[in-house]
């Protein structure tokens, strides 16, 4: 009840005290709230954000990515919500879609939100991101290769050694 009231209070420091309490005590039963309060894109979002980014809450990775889906330049705000739920995870197909858009700012945060999955849908994107002139992709192509498992990093290793001069 004392947490749910500072989150209501929307004193800044009650609302950051709070957040931050629930994320060490891992009180999965206040993500939603924290969510809504993050979405809401006022003062208190970024008192959430912190705490909310490092609590698990693989509850919420369906009902966000359907917010996602509907409107992509959420995901700018929100990519690092699915990099600890989707560990060693499969990419789900909504951010596998949105690697591919035309909006590069998109495209990055989609690649951002898979970081941690183990997926060999990755690998061909990872050898494309390889040769793409912008760095911030050929870093995301990097980073996704040290995650594949030995056949799939095998599979587009020649594609990726360019990147040792990097």
């Amino acid at each position: 009840k004392l947490l749910q009231s500072d989150l209501d209070s929307r004193d800044a420091l009650a609302v950051r005290l709070a957040a931050g309490t629930i994320s060490s005590l891992g009180r999965t039963s206040f993500s939603d709230k924290l969510l809504q309060m993050y979405l809401a894109d006022d003062e208190l979002s970024k008192e959430v954000w912190p705490p909310l980014l490092f609590m698990d809450h693989s509850d919420l990775v369906e009902p966000l990515l359907r917010k996602v889906e509907k409107d992509p330049q959420l995901l700018i705000r929100c990519a690092g919500f699915f990099q600890r739920p989707l560990y060693r995870q499969p990419a789900h197909p909504v951010l596998l879609k949105l690697v591919s858009s035309e909006d590069k700012e998109i495209s990055d945060n989609a690649a951002r939100a898979l970081l941690e999955c183990k997926d060999r849908d990755l690998a061909p994107l990872a050898a494309k991101f390889a040769k793409d002139p912008d760095p911030r992709f050929r870093e995301l192509a990097a980073y996704w290769a040290s995650n594949m498992e030995p056949g799939d990093f095998k599979s587009i290793r020649e594609d990726l050694l360019p990147l040792l001069t990097d």
